[in-house]
């Protein structure tokens, strides 16, 4: 009976503490994962803590993907593509991508677009040709796609 007590503090306090981790910021079920790990939680009760976070709204997979494609989009400048990529790495599935891109509006996704642009043109050499090249490279790493990319490009650089 005493190993079961202490299976019960020990899962009640990594509850508590992953609650509390969860509850400073948005996480994934793969940062929750990883920080169990680091102390040392087994796969079993690691599972079980999940179930609890999940059932109190502490982990909601659709709503991180939804929170980091806005904060990145407005605080990074970040296209969808390199959105898509990240929350992939973060272990989200394609449907709950989807979702959270589907929620950025058009009108934002292309003033981000314009700020990016405009703000590395101020940078980029006075050659106009180095300097669309230039353009469409670095909007190209931020996950802007192709064809937005250069419309963009060929509007400020005629």
């Amino acid at each position: 009976m005493g190993k079961d007590a202490a299976r019960d503090d020990d899962l009640q306090r990594l509850t508590g503490r992953m609650q509390r981790f969860c509850a400073y910021q948005e996480r994934s079920l793969q940062d929750v994962r990883r920080k169990l790990a680091s102390l040392g939680c087994s796969a079993a009760m690691t599972e079980q803590i999940l179930r609890h976070l999940q059932a109190d709204g502490y982990v909601n997979e659709e709503r991180y993907a939804a929170t980091v494609a806005r904060g990145r989009l407005h605080l990074k400048g970040w296209g969808k593509r390199k959105i898509a990529h990240m929350l992939q790495r973060k272990g989200i599935e394609e449907a709950g991508i989807s979702a959270a891109l589907s929620t950025l509006s058009d009108e934002d996704y292309l003033n981000t677009l314009r700020r990016e642009a405009t703000k590395k043109l101020r940078t980029l050499p006075k050659e106009q040709e180095t300097a669309r090249h230039k353009l469409a490279a670095y909007l190209m790493r931020k996950g802007f796609e192709p064809e937005l990319i250069w419309k963009e490009v060929n509007h400020l650089l005629p």
